[in-house]
């Protein structure tokens, strides 16, 4: 066993993953022969990293004959030559490269086993912290999507953090984000509507304000089982406009494609809460996805593709890319948008492998944050949305006006400005829609409207959304703000100002 470790560095087989690797505690030290015998301390399993003899990566050199082969849980694999002894290692061997136990600093057994300091140094370099992340990237760039039961709340993110992911009023007493004594009248809540908190977000909520707008936003209510007589299950209409599964076509010029019916978290005033949510629907089929995108490419007219869902961004690279491929082929297709809440509710979910596949596309790509609060513009979003912005990708904001997070002019303007200075367009502020059971979150047009006319007099045009309404029913969203424009009895006109004064000014012709 002790002679497998020289057999991988000078032989050159590639060392592909992940299954299984054993790798004994302690550090290797670059030219020193691993080998059997007394004080060897039992291996620690790993991912196996499978031996094949497949020709040389174009992306990573190939190790030099006078270094021990360097064995890393990385993605993709390690090539050095392709020599026939390769073919004496099957696809299920396991290696296990050992070094003396005197080697291994004191009291390495808890410190391999948490994760913390280097299992090998020169030769190996870090493996414990980055084995489980590595497999989950690797996994993701594969397309194995993992198992969209009650462990895991989204698509194919990195394991780790779904796994650190609240996904039920249990995970949030036991986080210390819910009193518990409101846990059992939240089951029903629970039961009902799609609950999930991540990390980034739990980071962010103020246990000691109860009145914290961020938890607002997240945490489950018990008046979300409030339904309201003019509240509707679909408040925009989708339904009505849905010429094929997973599509939207209510104007023109433009369609939604919901890819996913998931998200990485969940917000309690969502308009398609009805529709979103584990156990809600599924991903999006091949063919169902075909046919969408057929019925597109017969309408010269479709100059926008939008991906939503659920959020877009919980899909896979290697998924996205499939989507990407399919419209590129497309030519009278110019635009792809994507809406998401991932840069700033899922960071990590901004790879550059999912935006690689979204540029090779072909389009003018627009990516639409849905962003209510200046405090979810963390330093871990600032970085994704740096991400997007580096990778040639179009940075835009939509914000719903919401009683309790954001129904403030100060609050507004604060995350308008915020938006502004990380480069980030302010595209729509939303008025709330219909949907059930978020009746303590609408406020009224009256109030909207002036919460925006004052909103208008404080900032500049490259700083104030639009203020928009989605009538109930599927006609579309229309703008609310007030009109400056007054007719006089004359034909003539009177135009108000930012301080509300009025001016004449001429009909003409």
């Amino acid at each position: 066993m002790g002679r497998i470790f020289e057999k991988i560095g000078r032989s050159g087989c590639a060392i592909e993953g992940p299954r299984r690797i054993e790798i004994g505690g302690g550090a290797y030290r670059g030219g020193n022969r691993v080998a059997e015998g007394a004080g060897f301390e039992p291996a620690i399993r790993f991912p196996v990293y499978t031996l094949s003899r497949r020709a040389p990566s174009t992306t990573r050199p190939p190790l030099r004959k006078s270094r021990p082969a360097q064995i890393r849980p990385r993605i993709g694999a390690h090539y050095i030559h392709k020599p026939p002894e390769c073919k004496s290692f099957r696809k299920s061997s396991t290696l296990k490269l050992s070094a003396p136990a005197q080697s291994r600093p004191e009291n390495s057994d808890a410190r391999r086993f948490s994760g913390r300091g280097p299992i090998a140094t020169r030769g190996f370099g870090r493996i414990s912290g980055q084995m489980t992340e590595d497999r989950a990237r690797y996994r993701a760039e594969r397309g194995e999507e993992t198992n969209q039961g009650p462990s895991h709340g989204f698509g194919s993110p990195a394991r780790n953090e779904a796994e650190a992911t609240l996904k039920s009023v249990a995970d949030l007493v036991a986080a210390g984000l819910m009193d518990p004594a409101s846990a059992e009248a939240l089951r029903a809540v629970e039961a009902r509507y799609g609950v999930a908190v991540t990390p980034e977000i739990a980071a962010l909520i103020d246990r000691a304000d109860p009145a914290d707008p961020i938890a607002r936003q997240f945490l489950p209510d018990p008046r979300e089982l409030e339904t309201r007589p003019e509240e509707r299950s679909d408040p925009i209409g989708d339904d009505a406009f849905s010429p094929a599964e997973g599509l939207v076509h209510r104007y023109p010029d433009r369609v939604l494609l919901k890819l996913l019916s998931v998200c990485p978290v969940y917000c309690r005033f969502c308009f398609r809460r009805e529709t979103v949510g584990l156990g809600k629907g599924a991903t999006l089929s091949d063919e169902a996805l075909a046919r969408a995108l057929a019925y597109v490419a017969e309408r010269p007219q479709i100059f926008e593709v939008i991906l939503t869902g659920g959020d877009p961004l919980a899909l896979s690279a290697r998924r996205l890319a499939a989507v990407a491929e399919k419209l590129a082929a497309i030519p009278h297709v110019a635009v792809l948008r994507i809406h998401t809440r991932a840069p700033t509710a899922a960071p990590r979910l901004v790879t550059a492998e999912r935006l690689a596949a979204l540029k090779a596309s072909g389009k003018a790509v627009y990516m639409v944050m849905h962003v209510d609060h200046a405090r979810e513009l963390s330093a871990p979003a600032r970085a994704a949305v740096g991400r997007i912005q580096s990778a040639g990708i179009s940075t835009l904001a939509q914000t719903v006006l919401l009683a309790g997070v954001n129904d403030a002019v100060d609050t507004l303007e604060e995350l308008m400005r915020a938006l502004v200075r990380a480069q980030i367009e302010p595209y729509y502020l939303h008025h709330p829609d219909l949907a059930p059971g978020t009746g303590h979150f609408r406020l009224s047009l009256e109030r909207g409207r002036a919460l925006y006319a004052e909103l208008a007099r404080r900032l500049s045009g490259i700083a104030l959304p639009s203020y928009v309404l989605d009538i109930p029913g599927g006609f579309g969203k229309v703008p609310l703000q007030q009109s400056h424009l007054e007719q006089d009895e004359d034909g003539g006109w009177r135009v108000r100002d930012r301080a509300g004064g009025r001016h004449r000014y001429p009909a003409g012709d």
